[in-house]
């Protein structure tokens, strides 16, 4: 009888591996975090840079993820930044960002090679229209961009105006 009340017991942690614990954790809050704001301000580069390369139009895909900055750089440490007071660990900020980009970076590879496994499936099915569709999307794609450029002109000058 013993036996069986200690197998029921849930495991006991130390004071550090319960730290390690959360900080595990925290790492990965942090990070699919960080994916969703990638996610809603670059998703669609992804999306469209999967489908291109789906399809065998790898310079498409290229230049369509140049726009998406370096998630290692500037911009990773800007959304680390921005949720890394949401969780507890135990980790000093530096050692708290470099797993938590690994998590985003996972997050955004598996997102791209589901898509592109999504799209493949499409290939071997009679869809002569992609040839028109490819181009088509490529100039929405520019149109986008140049939205976006515009947008980003626009608050710089608001910006300016307001000193």
């Amino acid at each position: 009888m013993a036996l069986a009340e200690e197998q029921q017991q849930p495991p006991s942690f130390s004071d550090e591996e319960r730290k390690d614990l959360d900080n595990v954790n925290a790492s990965y809050h942090i990070g699919h975090d960080m994916f969703q704001d990638v996610y809603r301000e670059y998703g669609h580069n992804y999306r469209l840079s999967s489908f291109f390369k789906a399809f065998g139009y790898d310079n498409l895909a290229e230049e369509v993820l140049e726009d998406v900055p370096n998630l290692h750089g500037d911009f990773g440490l800007e959304l680390f930044y921005k949720h890394k007071n949401k969780y507890k660990y135990y980790l000093d900020t530096a050692e708290m960002f470099f797993p938590s980009v690994q998590i985003l970076n996972s997050m955004v590879d598996g997102y791209q090679l589901g898509y592109t496994e999504a799209t493949e499936r499409y290939k071997g099915k009679d869809l002569s229209s992609i040839a028109d569709i490819v181009p088509k999307m490529y100039e929405e794609y520019l149109e986008r961009k140049k939205g976006k450029q515009l947008k980003q002109k626009d608050n710089q000058t608001d910006r300016k105006g307001e000193r």
